[in-house]
């Protein structure tokens, strides 16, 4: 990655755009600011050419989406993603519509824009190819958790989850939301043990900033619920000193608003 950023890639070539796009989703992984990971993220997307120079399906191409959501860029991500979607109708690529779709969902799901965000999942899981189900499925399944969730239909997004294992790595994001899901239906137990499952995972991947999953700020509401003040300050606190280093504006508030509540 260092090699690449001497570089200074414009984005004029699709060497230049791939070279930006890795450098989106590892500046993710660092210790930059949102607005870094946004900008290579922007630059490799401007022209509207690294779909074509990387193919659909490309996890490349959906990890430099996915870095311009999470460094909380979300009206660029809804219009990338829109511009990703008329590419696909134009060339009849039904994954790249499918998982565009998916991308822009989360981004809407973000704003507050719930309506559009599930209308966007129902349209992904029409269409995208079986073998690419289960890159779709985890993003949607959270995100319509999510949507479930903040409208108080609890019970219908445990229904949706299921039960998620927490030995197996790959399930972090999973465990994210089952633990939000938990806190919110009064399970504060439960709760914490997802989301401290959910954070091992993230440290071991490198993943510091709350911009990806703020699950700090969950499990300190989960250690204040159960009565253990002192480490619900100390979560809190970190998870409010992450997210001003990193410049995570949408995490910020949630860490502060937890921060004011277990004081």
């Amino acid at each position: 990655a260092r090699a690449l950023r001497a570089l200074a890639p414009r984005g004029d070539t699709p060497g230049e755009r791939v070279a930006l796009a890795v450098l989106a989703f590892e500046s993710l992984r660092s210790e930059d600011p949102a607005d870094v990971a946004a900008e290579f993220a922007l630059r490799a997307h401007r022209s509207g050419d690294l779909l074509d120079d990387l193919g659909a399906g490309s996890p490349l191409f959906l990890l430099s989406l996915a870095s311009l959501m999470y460094a909380d860029r979300l009206i660029e991500a809804v219009a990338v993603c829109d511009a990703a979607l008329q590419r696909a109708r134009d060339h009849g690529s039904p994954i790249t519509f499918a998982l565009a779709s998916g991308l822009r969902a989360m981004s809407l799901a973000r704003i507050g824009h719930l309506r559009d965000a599930e209308a966007d999942l129902a349209a992904a899981r029409e269409v995208v190819p079986q073998e690419f189900a289960i890159v779709l499925e985890v993003g949607a399944l959270t995100t319509q958790v999510q949507l479930l969730r903040e409208q108080g239909r609890l019970q219908d997004a445990a229904a949706l989850l299921g039960p998620v294992d927490r030995d197996v790595e790959g399930n972090s994001t999973m465990l994210g939301a089952l633990g939000e899901l938990r806190l919110a239906q009064g399970r504060p137990r439960e709760a914490l043990d997802d989301l401290l499952a959910c954070g091992r995972y993230q440290d071991a991947w490198g993943f510091r900033s709350p911009r990806m999953i703020p699950w700090r700020t969950s499990a300190a509401l989960a250690h204040h619920a159960l009565g253990d003040r002192e480490r619900a300050l100390e979560l809190a606190g970190d998870e409010v000193a992450a997210a001003r280093q990193f410049k995570a504006g949408g995490p910020l508030g949630g860490a502060l608003r937890a921060l004011g509540l277990v004081t």
